[in-house]
């Protein structure tokens, strides 16, 4: 069990705290990469931004020697419906960024660029276990535009897969209530080793509409059915949470 170390307020002490906390009490460390993609850097294997080495360079240097590392990478954007856009910060002209937005997904410079991403960050950090597609199920996709995703993670699954075959590599599901996020989950299910699931439910279960979150309300069969997708395959909890204290949001009519 472990977290990830974004801190509970933008400092540098908190960032500390946060670190601290996974050095004495967790088992693992969990890296999640969401800042969009160095595609021309990772494509041709240039150097990284600045940026991105800066942030690498402090996971490592924060982390205790031994700690074991889950890797997460989004392939998807904030939104989990669409590509993600040029990593954050990356000197590249506008040029280069909307020649690689303009990439159908299932492209095959879009695919290598991810694949040499994913891999230069299990180069780096050494992780025992590694989300490739982080939230890959929403139920808000575009039904043509999840057919040119579900080709891309299929192809970087082989891919990852031949470059590193004792290491475990999965895509993590949304835990909700569509019919559509489920259905998604059950198309990508050959291309991940683990069930992995993604789970906020005190943000999407509907039993929290009026504010109460008590997980006896939740839904009959609300996480059976995504535990049941594979009978074969490990279950893993890639990422979870529950708020902590009551979340109140005053709203105000001019």
């Amino acid at each position: 069990m472990g977290t990830t170390p974004w801190p509970a307020d933008f400092t540098v002490a908190e960032v500390d705290t946060a670190y601290r906390f996974i050095n004495e009490h967790c088992d693992i460390v969990s890296h999640h990469f969401d800042e969009g993609i160095p595609y021309e850097e990772a494509f041709y294997n240039r150097p990284m931004p600045a940026s991105l080495l800066q942030d690498i360079t402090t996971r490592k240097s924060k982390t205790v020697t031994g700690k074991k590392i889950f890797l997460s990478v989004s392939a998807l954007a904030l939104n989990r419906t669409s590509r993600p856009e040029y990593y954050a910060n990356a000197p590249a002209p506008d040029s280069i960024k909307n020649y690689w937005r303009q990439l159908p997904f299932d492209d095959a410079k879009v695919i290598t660029a991810y694949v040499n991403y994913v891999s230069w960050l299990v180069d780096q950090l050494q992780p025992v276990y590694v989300n490739y597609g982080v939230e890959s199920n929403a139920a808000g996709w575009n039904a043509s535009q999840f057919v040119l995703y579900k080709n891309f993670i299929a192809e970087v699954y082989r891919q990852l897969k031949t470059r590193y075959p004792s290491l475990p590599f999965f895509i993590s599901f949304i835990v909700d209530e569509s019919n559509e996020g489920f259905n998604n989950a059950g198309q990508l299910v050959a291309y991940t080793d683990f069930i992995g699931l993604s789970a906020y439910p005190y943000i999407t279960v509907s039993s929290s509409a009026n504010g109460n979150t008590d997980p006896k309300n939740f839904p009959a069969g609300y996480f059976e059915k995504f535990t049941n997708l594979s009978n074969s395959k490990p279950l893993a909890f890639a990422a979870t949470g529950y708020i902590a204290e009551d979340l109140v949001i005053g709203i105000q009519f001019k």
